[in-house]
């Protein structure tokens, strides 16, 4: 029987395990996805059970002229019985036409995974998009360890951002009063202790059943990640709920919490939490209706990625992520709406702010394999350094290795300005066998 597992690769064909489960093989062949039960209807239900998370989802096309395709976000959906994962593009490098066994490929997407999170750590603004579920099993997949660091890091940054108490409402029998008496209880305790008040009144702390969930969560989570970058950001938010309770969790407990305008940013959090504590994590089941998914757009990590990577590591460069500019620099139209600009991905400025000194643009693909850089972005690039009047650029590509780093390339203007154009790989996914290359990378993003 064919495992129900689907690797998709995005903007690529899939990979699938033989029957044998000897290896996996890769295939952009649509009909193969029929032998696989992934058929047009399937696509076309898929899309509408996302659309509630993601506009103009349309993650699957399945039936392209030549090829599969999957498009921008990467992730992992479970959905009438199959499991799909879509993995970043640098996957398809492994593609072998003779397959992959299944040890190394099973190792392969454990390190991609790893390195996936590695970018993640470094990611504040990226939406991530997801669906409850309800019913399903414990699944041992690359993207648990994902699903556990997407909960710590969303949760931590919302701690920080938005902890604050709350009023909780107490009923106790004591000497002192401290707001409504109870008066049937009153008179059923109190008739002969006639020195204690019994009384209802708001106690105003943190903890309340919503922090008492994070944190019973965030105990189990620790216990289950075996990565130290999880386990440092649950410390931490164990931490900031030290004064709140645990205890065991039940379904009953999860129901209790009500969003509203003051708690709703939450929500997502919570309930990939109760997803995680109740070990509900998508795995292949007999629920056809069952459906989970969580995916994020790649090309925006990536973007994000370089930027706040390469801030971390050259802070004297001075970079900013995004910006724009006006196209025609005598528009003095002041409405946005009818004005012309173009938007840039990473600057590099000088100490002023006021020039820019590097221009570079995140590019989320494989680059062509030859030593030279396609002619529709070294057009953009020039475009990029004529409107920012800056005299140099960089491309930044995925890649295995930067074996297909290129000199830069002079471009001299007619008008008599000089410019220089990059290309640069950086190895993220890479199998941790060329660390060499992965710090001459790193020279090179320095530059």
């Amino acid at each position: 029987m064919i495992d129900d597992r689907i690797y998709f690769i995005e903007q690529g064909g899939f990979f699938y395990k033989e029957k044998e489960e000897k290896k996996y093989i890769y295939s952009n062949d649509p009909e193969q996805l029929n032998n696989l039960g992934l058929d047009e209807n399937f696509r076309k239900q898929f899309d509408i059970k996302l659309s509630d998370k993601i506009k103009n989802c349309n993650i699957l096309n399945l039936y392209a002229a030549k090829n599969v395709k999957a498009y921008n976000f990467v992730g992992l959906a479970s959905y009438k019985g199959k499991v799909i994962e879509i993995l970043p593009k640098i996957m398809k490098q492994f593609n072998n036409p003779e397959g992959i066994k299944k040890d190394d490929f099973d190792e392969t997407i454990k390190n991609m995974s790893k390195k996936l999170m590695f970018m993640l750590s470094y990611i504040k603004s990226t939406d991530i998009y997801s669906n409850g579920m309800a019913n399903q099993k414990l699944l041992t997949s690359p993207f648990l360890e994902v699903f556990i660091l997407l909960y710590a890091k969303k949760l931590h940054a919302l701690l920080l951002a938005h902890f604050k108490n709350s009023y909780r409402i107490i009923e106790d029998n004591l000497p002192v009063l401290k707001g409504k008496i109870l008066w049937n209880k009153q008179i059923r305790y109190n008739y002969v202790n006639r020195h204690k008040f019994y009384q209802e009144y708001e106690e105003f702390d943190e903890n309340h059943l919503m922090y008492i969930i994070f944190k019973t969560v965030s105990f189990y989570l620790i216990n289950k990640t075996t990565l130290s970058e999880n386990k440092v950001l649950l410390s931490q938010i164990i931490s900031i709920l030290e004064n709140v309770d645990t205890y065991d969790l039940e379904e009953s407990d999860f129901k209790k919490i009500h969003f509203d305008r003051q708690n709703i940013i939450y929500e997502e959090v919570f309930n990939l939490g109760h997803a995680l504590y109740f070990e509900k994590i998508p795995s292949i089941t007999k629920a056809e209706n069952d459906f989970f998914a969580i995916f994020f757009d790649m090309n925006k990590v990536f973007e994000e990625f370089i930027f706040r990577f390469a801030s971390a590591k050259f802070p004297q460069f001075n970079l900013h992520w995004g910006g724009r500019e006006n196209i025609f620099k005598n528009d003095n139209n002041k409405n946005d709406n009818n004005r012309q600009f173009i938007e840039f991905d990473i600057t590099k400025k000088n100490k002023n702010n006021k020039k820019y000194l590097k221009i570079y643009d995140a590019k989320n693909r494989l680059s062509n394999a030859g030593n030279k850089i396609d002619s529709n972005y070294i057009y953009q690039m020039i475009a990029y350094m004529t409107i920012s009047k800056a005299k140099s650029s960089c491309l930044i590509y995925q890649g295995i290795d930067n074996e297909n780093d290129i000199a830069p390339l002079n471009v001299d203007c007619k008008n008599g300005t000089k410019m220089t154009i990059e290309k640069k790989h950086i190895n993220i996914f890479s199998n941790g066998k060329d660390k060499g290359k992965g710090k001459d990378k790193d020279k090179d993003k320095g530059k």
